[in-house]
């Protein structure tokens, strides 16, 4: 299940929607995504703050970019083993 496909479901349980084409098993797998989604925010959340912290310490622009390409590529990982995960 993806992140949109979860989100969908979720949506079509608003009070607004009187019936739901999910079973048990589909919604209860979408909420403990939203579930672990909502953990996982301030943990990366965190993450960022401290990762901004060492940035704006770099001065040499050759380091910037190492830097900047280290954490473009960890979220690139993070995003691929997210999905692998679902």
């Amino acid at each position: 299940m993806t992140r949109e496909e979860a989100i969908h479901i979720l949506d079509t349980l608003k009070p607004t929607n009187t019936t739901s084409a999910y079973d048990g098993y589909i919604v209860g797998k979408a909420i403990t995504m939203a579930i672990k989604a909502l953990r996982q925010t301030d943990k990366i959340k965190a993450l960022g703050d401290e990762l901004r912290i060492y940035q704006k310490a770099i001065t040499n622009e050759v380091a910037l970019i190492g830097f900047n390409m280290a954490v473009a590529i960890c979220n690139k990982h993070l995003a691929e083993s997210e999905e692998s995960n679902e």
